[in-house]
């Protein structure tokens, strides 16, 4: 059983937050087989389109309607993110990060409906990652993504931007028998969230990382 630790490429084909990456991994359209050799394989040896251990991935980003217009909201949104606040737009992103990082561990991509507007490209790989893992019944034995340092850096009538530190965890993807098939990064970068204020509640519209800090 090959385990693949990946950094910088990481699992950005997978899971990653950054969407130049991870976008061009999730409509790629195809299956790579494993690599032969040894327990780990260097970023730079695996092609950009590729990924191991019979990764599939689907041809086309599968259907994951986040839309405004949605009547439905978030399961388990604390009461601390229902207000129109800066507070409330920063419990916001936690509570998104923290049904990211549950989806992961037990794939459901009904956990994330709720939290993107129709503008929220990574909302929609969010979702698309989540569907990977399922069509390859994989699943994380651990969080994903730990956010600190949130603060409001802009503020409009129905708009905020929140900024703060995304450390990208080590985190573990296992098979259906609980043997992990992937390790991810050990990394941090700045992200840039874009929240509006619409229909009596906060939605994303957009979610932008920066380079590793």
């Amino acid at each position: 059983m090959n385990v693949f630790r990946l950094s910088g490429w990481a699992l950005s084909g997978l899971l990653a937050i950054g969407l130049s990456a991870c976008d061009s991994a999730s409509t790629s359209g195809h299956t790579a087989e494993v690599p032969d050799g040894g327990a780990s394989v260097s970023a730079d040896r695996i092609p950009t389109a590729s990924a191991p251990s019979s990764y599939v991935v689907p041809s086309t980003p599968p259907p994951f309607p986040m839309d405004t217009s949605m009547p439905g909201r978030p399961a388990r949104l604390p009461a601390a993110a229902r207000q129109k606040s800066q507070a409330a737009a920063r419990s916001f992103v936690l509570s998104y990060f923290a049904a990211y990082n549950e989806a992961i561990k037990n794939p459901n991509k009904a956990q994330l409906i709720g939290y993107g507007s129709g503008r929220c490209a990574a909302c929609y790989s969010h979702g698309g990652k989540i569907e990977v893992l399922l069509q390859n019944k994989w699943h994380g034995k651990s969080d994903f993504l730990d956010l600190s340092e949130l603060k409001v850096t802009q503020t409009g009538d129905s708009s905020v931007v929140v900024q703060g530190i995304g450390h990208e965890l080590p985190a573990r993807i296992a098979d259906k028998r609980g043997r992990t098939v992937l390790v991810g990064p050990d990394s941090r970068r700045h992200y840039r969230f874009t929240l509006s204020w619409t229909h009596d509640r906060w939605f994303l519209d957009a979610i932008k990382t920066s380079a590793t800090i």
